[in-house]
């Protein structure tokens, strides 16, 4: 039977993506409100629901969805926004999706201007490289207008609002359609600190015009939307007044212990035989498999919620609530656990050792951006050092806390800085929070939670009792011993 999990579990390789795909109610959400953005932390599923859209576009009713990626060069939010222009429009005119005065006008568009050899976001810059954009751009007659091939030159920088407007215009009524932008926040990736603040400015300005995009769209009776996927903590480090209105604009992916059992039970050759069956009742299925007597003791090292399934009560302690997560977890299981029988406690630390490995690497990228922002070195052998620190103490009052951050930033005597890359810690489920009270003893992390908020905002920092990541505690010491017997 096949094993459907691979060694590289992120969505663009998985090639058992679209056949294991698990909707839950993301879809459906997506289909019944108007978001503008997909947001989720990296491994969380945005691509993943993009690409399924992609390919089972007309299973939902839809007439198109198209997904598109970009490359990380250097330019701006008005060449950013040209490019989406370019692609949606080749990809419309493709699918009948407009008006006949609409298909003269773009077919007028791009090859006046030599657009009809870009197909990606690689072969756009090398164009603007050899071509340029300094003269400006061909804009044909308005749609509905003259059909003649008249043109008026008009610079980038004015032109997007425009030429948008020309594509609503363009558009046949009563087609519902989706173009997801995947992943814009990957723009930030490799960057230094001296860019970070420009590129998170891009983002922002690209949001920000195509919300408005969107929203002029319904007013015309327009069915095309486009759909931002970014990292749910790019929101943490924008200014500006409409934030939240983009914020509040969004689908928010998270995961529940039923989707997440739902999730392996396609995966995994031992629940294929009767696959209907077992997606009846998930998570009494999992059990199966993962018993609930085999992670009993793990569970009781840590205090947090309980859940039906010890097994999912664990990777919530040893995972940051993701389905990367929890495939490549099982993949380091694989090697380990029979095909038809339940898996049993030997099986897991030697799986853990493998696992904890992907973790620190996940947070290394993930820490990108606050590390630039805060002063902090975010190369893994820093993080380790990091974590490694954290892990001495089972939980630390803010006091014990900010000495531990300080030496890891430039700034020490900064306060600010110290308890803004607490709250970073915090957002990215590397650290969790109790109040230092008799009645607290459940430990809050941010992940564990549909809409965790910062606590920087509540009463005070200094009235919580802070405790790290259960997994990256196990990671560090597992690591560290693994080390000394080898």
């Amino acid at each position: 039977m096949n094993f459907k999990i691979q060694k590289k579990t992120n969505a663009e390789n998985d090639k058992y993506l679209i056949e294991c795909f698990e909707e839950s109610f993301f879809i459906q959400d997506l289909l019944e409100n108007d978001y503008s953005f997909v947001l989720g932390r990296k491994g969380m599923g945005k691509t993943a629901l993009a690409k399924y859209l992609q390919k089972k576009y007309k299973e939902y009713g839809l007439h198109f969805s198209g997904r598109f990626t970009f490359s990380k060069y250097e330019d701006n939010a008005e060449q950013k926004l040209l490019f989406i222009l370019i692609v949606t429009v080749q990809k419309l005119l493709e699918t009948g999706s407009f008006t006949s005065k609409g298909i003269t006008y773009w077919n007028d568009f791009l090859d006046a201007n030599g657009f009809g050899s870009i197909k990606n976001h690689t072969t756009f810059v090398e164009w603007t490289k050899e071509n340029g954009l300094e003269a400006g751009l061909q804009i044909p007659a308005k749609v509905g207008g003259s059909l003649k091939k008249e043109y008026e030159r008009k610079k980038i920088s004015n032109s997007a609002s425009y030429l948008y407007s020309q594509l609503e215009d363009s558009l046949k009524p009563n087609n519902k359609i989706y173009i997801f932008l995947d992943d814009l926040s990957d723009l930030i990736d490799d960057i230094n600190d001296t860019a970070i603040t420009n590129k998170i400015n891009t983002i922002r300005e690209i949001s920000e015009f195509l919300d408005r995009t969107n929203s002029s769209m319904k007013d015309k009776g327009k069915d095309l939307t486009f759909i931002t996927c970014l990292r749910d903590d790019i929101f943490e480090y924008m200014s500006g007044s409409n934030i939240n209105k983009l914020r509040n604009n969004s689908l928010k992916i998270f995961w529940t212990e039923e989707t997440f059992c739902k999730l392996l039970i396609k995966r995994l050759p031992y629940y294929a035989n009767n696959l209907n069956k077992y997606l009846d009742d998930p998570k009494s299925s999992i059990l199966e498999m993962f018993p609930n007597s085999t992670f009993q003791d793990r569970v009781s090292e840590f205090e947090t919620k309980k859940y039906a399934t010890n097994f999912y009560a664990y990777m919530m302690a040893i995972s940051f609530n993701r389905p990367r997560d929890f495939l490549k977890y099982c993949y380091a299981l694989k090697k380990r656990i029979s095909e038809k029988n339940p898996v049993e406690f030997k099986n897991l630390e030697s799986a853990e050792i493998e696992y904890t490995d992907y973790l620190l690497h996940e947070l290394q990228d993930e820490l990108g951006i606050s590390s630039s922002l805060r002063g902090f070195d975010s190369n893994i052998n820093s993080i380790r050092e990091l974590i490694y620190q954290l892990s001495q103490s089972k939980s630390f009052n803010y006091g014990q806390l900010r000495t531990e951050m300080s030496q890891y930033l430039d700034r020490k005597s900064n306060h600010s800085v110290v308890k803004e890359f607490i709250n970073d810690l915090w957002i990215y489920g590397i650290l969790g929070f109790k109040k230092n009270d008799s009645k607290s003893s459940l430990i809050s992390f941010r992940y564990f939670e549909n809409e965790g908020k910062s606590f920087l905002s509540e009463s005070s920092i200094k009235d919580y009792i802070y405790s790290l990541h259960k997994g990256l505690k196990w990671a560090i010491s597992k690591k560290t011993r693994f080390s000394k017997d080898n």
